[in-house]
């Protein structure tokens, strides 16, 4: 009730209890006093004082409620309370509570809200440091920023407080052209799309060839003589591994693609050209021919004492002998295809009634001093290097069913190398086998056992059909022998290695064979019956066989994984006579008709390059069939051809 009201009650009631007094009889007069008297604001009336307005009390000497300042009595400002119970109110000002603000303290003050009540507020002080809007306490933060406080950069900005782009900020180039946001960084990629063929997977921002030894192999990776062992994964690189590998520069001249990037002796061979004149003037009595790297031409005989083998000098036309045993029939020759060896391997083969001195097996020719040995070549010489009465390794003699030369070849048969030095003999069987009790084995069982030329070896008695690995003496190191692997049933005809290590063997059967000496598994690519496989060769240059079967006699020309394809215009599909086919350095195959005393006949066919559909041709470059070559380039035929 306002302080009027108030007022109005009071007098109302001092009237009413006047007005009773009167009724209360006609005797009932006069004036009671009030005592104590009511003063100067207040009236008495039948003993009880009436206050004036602002009064109170009995003797109206106090201010009523509302009311101050007695005896003034006036209007007290802090009631009603202006402070809505926010405050204190003086003299009509109000002083706020905590957390209250405002002249009726009617607002909540800096650091609350939630008027009335006015709790602490979360966001003051502003917990996001100026870097985001607070709501409740949390922080959304600005473009750039990130945390619970806004205190740090987000993924894609560096450079905090101010927290620039960080693409901006690292300006990627180079090696590192792609910049990683999220990880604030330069790198190679970010995805497969900015890599190569050659690397073609992105893992943690480097272009990479793989992840795992597991992943697959991309074709043209590690080919050579690393094509038959799994290259390895280290670094996300592809590492070749095998042997004869000789790193990522080619070092050796010797027809093998040593450091397997799918080319033969880039950079360490010269190119260089055979003389045929001379080589045609030394054909007499000339059963097997072979070539070094340089060109020089290595021509065996098959004569007895004593044997040779010539060599035909490519610079000069010279030609030198190296000297066998007397009374030796010679067979296969072979030349360590590194001209700065020259180490030439043939086959002794004596038959049983021509007077041989020498047993069969494997023996090194060497060129002889003149001045110091001016009678090189005669029996019982032992001062010539590597002139021996007895081969290396020894053999054990077995005429087989092939024909060559106007006879049938005898075991041992066949010689091929390998790259790292390594060796490989068809038909042999070592003539130390003893099978005796204590006996070193070194059959088709234990194809991983070495044995040497003068221990007693555990092996089958029949030479047919076995593929044996050799090794050479070397000083103070005697050679050793294993068996790789037995064609069971079938004779082997002939020997040749691949750039990639493999070797090729052809059998009397008609059968040809891929060897792989990785593996230790021999594969069947073709098969010819009913004659036999005689001789193959590789042309170095691009992986293709050349290949000639017996009965009839056929030329043929593999791919470097056995599939037949057609012959170059200039090799005749079915040439006359039994030979023996060579790869010649000068990119020629060369065919050589055996003779034991006359002239062996020689031909040469100069071999082409071979194109794929849209590769180069050219007179030099066929095109692979079905392409045919129109305007220097391999194109597929026209529709109906």
């Amino acid at each position: 009730m306002n302080k009027p009201a108030l007022a109005l009650a009071a007098t109302l009631g001092a009237l009413a209890a006047m007005t009773a007094l009167a009724g209360c009889g006609e005797d009932t007069v006069g004036t009671v006093a009030c005592v104590p008297e009511c003063g100067a604001h207040g009236s008495c009336a039948d003993g009880a004082c009436v206050c004036a307005t602002g009064y109170a009390g009995d003797a109206c000497d106090a201010c009523a409620a509302g009311y101050l300042g007695f005896p003034d009595c006036v209007d007290d400002p802090c009631d009603p309370d202006p402070c809505g119970g926010h405050g204190a109110c003086t003299d009509g000002a109000c002083a706020c509570a905590a957390g209250y603000a405002g002249d009726a303290c009617d607002a909540c003050a800096d650091g609350y809200l939630g008027f009335p009540d006015c709790a602490d507020d979360p966001c003051d002080p502003d917990p996001c440091g100026g870097h985001g809007a607070c709501t409740g306490g949390a922080c959304a933060c600005a473009t750039g920023y990130a945390g619970a406080a806004c205190d740090a950069c987000d993924a894609g900005y560096v450079g905090f407080p101010d927290c620039i782009p960080v693409c901006d900020a690292l300006a990627c180039a180079g090696a590192t052209p792609r910049c990683d946001e999220p990880h604030a960084r330069c790198v190679e990629c970010l995805g497969p799309d900015d890599c190569t063929a050659a690397l073609p997977i992105c893992a943690d921002g480097a272009c990479v060839a793989c992840t795992s030894s597991e992943d697959p192999v991309p074709p043209g990776t590690c080919e050579g003589v690393c094509g038959l062992v799994p290259p390895v994964c280290d670094g996300g690189r592809w590492h070749c591994v095998a042997p004869g590998y000789e790193g990522k520069v080619e070092q050796s001249c010797d027809g093998f693609d040593n450091d397997c990037d799918g080319l033969v002796d880039e950079g360490v061979c010269d190119a260089c050209e055979p003389d045929l004149d001379a080589i045609n003037a030394s054909l007499a009595a000339i059963w097997d021919i072979d070539f070094d790297y340089a060109c020089n031409a290595y021509l065996t005989t098959m004569i007895s004492g004593p044997d040779f083998t010539r060599v035909v000098s490519a610079a000069d036309g010279s030609v030198a002998k190296y000297y066998g045993n007397a009374n030796q029939n010679m067979g296969f020759g072979l030349v360590d295809p590194d001209p700065t060896k020259a180490r030439v391997v043939v086959t002794y083969s004596c038959c049983p009634g021509c007077g041989c001195q020498a047993q069969n097996g494997l023996t090194l020719l060497y060129t002889c001093d003149d001045d110091v040995d001016p009678d090189c070549g005669c029996a019982g010489q032992t001062n010539c290097p590597g002139f021996l009465n007895v081969p290396f390794i020894k053999a054990g003699q077995k005429d087989t069913d092939v024909l060559y030369g106007g006879g049938r070849i005898s075991t041992p048969t066949g010689l091929a190398v390998g790259p790292g030095d390594t060796y490989f003999v068809g038909n042999f069987r070592a003539s130390q086998c003893s099978n005796f009790d204590g006996c070193t084995p070194c059959d088709e069982a234990h194809p991983d056992v070495w044995c040497t030329a003068d221990g007693n070896a555990c092996c089958e008695a029949d030479p047919l059909g076995r593929l044996v690995q050799f090794t050479l003496p070397e000083a103070d190191t005697p050679p050793t022998w294993r068996t790789a692997h037995v064609f069971a049933g079938e004779t082997i005809a002939a020997l040749a290695s691949g750039r990639d290590g493999s070797v090729l063997v052809g059998t009397n059967k008609g059968n040809l064979y891929q060897w792989d000496p990785i593996a230790q598994e021999a594969t069947l690519w073709q098969a010819w019956p009913p004659g036999a496989v005689l001789s193959a060769t590789q042309d170095r240059r691009n992986g293709h066989w050349y290949v000639e079967s017996q009965n009839p006699e056929t030329l043929h020309r593999l791919w470097p994984d056995g599939t037949e394809r057609p012959l170059p215009p200039n090799v005749p599909a079915a040439p006359t006579g039994t030979a023996i086919l060579q790869y010649g350095p000068d990119g020629a195959l060369y065919r050589l008709q055996g003779r034991t005393s006359a002239s062996a006949p020689l031909d040469r066919y100069p071999l082409p390059l071979w194109s794929p559909e849209g590769g180069p041709c050219s007179d030099e470059v066929l095109c692979e069939a079905p392409a045919v070559c129109a305007s220097q380039v391999c194109v597929a035929p026209p529709p109906g051809e």
